[in-house]
């Protein structure tokens, strides 16, 4: 799949579920999107939970036909915390990339992984937002995005490249520039209802 049908895609979802703030919930915007998200740590007391942390140690997605949803499970373990975000962007990307039906099988799991992880950085840290609201540092990605110090380093070297690629004369996809317009359209949206709500108090 092409670097541009996934931006396509991330952009639908923030016009569909008003996505204006940085470093949003994304179980929140899971929970939104119809996809039940639930921690390994809720099988804890279940017979051979251990196989959970044996068949993925991050998370993993399926459709569960008894529930008529998508699911994530996944590892909350503490020393995952880091982690979990771009982990449940990761696994949203399996499923809103449609990964895990039929028509998709005839892709390798690198394709599937590749995609997800594509997808994963696109939805939560668009680059176009990145470069537009000048969160160009990694202090700035770990606290506005709750990542780590090491997954922020490899966002940065992504987006230096993509700079010194282009001499600095950064050209943002049609998808980008949507992807944008839906942000800036969502944040004061946003912002008006916070500040109603603040005069009606």
């Amino acid at each position: 799949m092409i670097q541009s049908l996934i931006e396509e895609r991330v952009a639908e979802l923030y016009e569909e579920f008003r996505i204006g703030e940085l470093g949003f919930d994304l179980f929140h915007r899971a929970k939104k999107m119809g996809v039940e998200v639930t921690p390994y740590s809720a099988y804890i007391e279940m017979k051979n939970a251990d196989l959970l942390w044996k068949y993925d140690q991050d998370a993993f997605s399926f459709y569960n036909p008894k529930r008529k949803c998508f699911q994530i499970l996944f590892n909350d373990e503490p020393s995952r915390k880091t982690r979990m975000k771009f982990t449940i962007a990761h696994e949203l990307g399996h499923i809103v990339l449609n990964h895990l039906m039929e028509e998709e099988t005839g892709k390798n799991n690198r394709q599937k992984e590749t995609e997800a992880n594509n997808f994963a950085r696109e939805f939560y840290m668009p680059q176009v937002i990145l470069f537009r609201q000048n969160i160009l540092s990694v202090p700035k990605l770990v606290k506005v995005f709750g990542i780590s110090e090491d997954y922020a380093k490899v966002i940065i070297d992504r987006m230096k490249k993509r700079y010194y690629v282009t001499n600095g004369n950064i050209i943002f996809s049609n998808e980008e520039k949507r992807i944008y317009a839906a942000f800036c359209r969502n944040e004061k949206e946003r912002k008006v209802n916070y500040d109603s709500a603040d005069v009606g108090q």
